[in-house]
């Protein structure tokens, strides 16, 4: 399974490779992307949907401080707010725990900050 690129990433879209910006959701509910062309040194962005884009080179996952501020558009009982992964649930008896694997965080740790 592929994730969606966020902030930092370096993807290829139609043979070109850039550094995404930016993304933001529109109204009708698609994922927009803003590149950063690496073979243009102008500051041009362009805008396509994420759907597009291929990743080619995992960053780290950003690490959460009190200046990186989660997504509010990210559903949280669902996704991670910081890198808009699936939690991954852990179910032992009646208890169930959430965590993120990318970012390697509890949501308990990542929901307090």
């Amino acid at each position: 399974m592929t994730r969606d690129p966020v902030k930092g990433d370096r993807v290829i879209y139609y043979g070109r490779k850039a550094v995404v910006k930016l993304t933001y959701y529109t109204g009708g509910g698609d994922r927009i992307c803003e590149l950063q062309y690496e073979d243009i040194q102008s500051p041009y962005f362009e805008e396509v949907v994420s759907d597009s884009l291929i990743i080619i080179e995992d960053l780290p996952p950003p690490t959460p401080s009190q200046k990186y501020r989660r997504k509010s558009w990210v559903d949280s009982i669902k996704f991670c707010p910081i890198c808009e992964t699936k939690w991954t649930v852990t179910k032992f008896g009646n208890k169930t725990w959430y965590d993120c694997s990318k970012c390697k965080l509890t949501k308990e740790q990542i929901m307090k900050d």
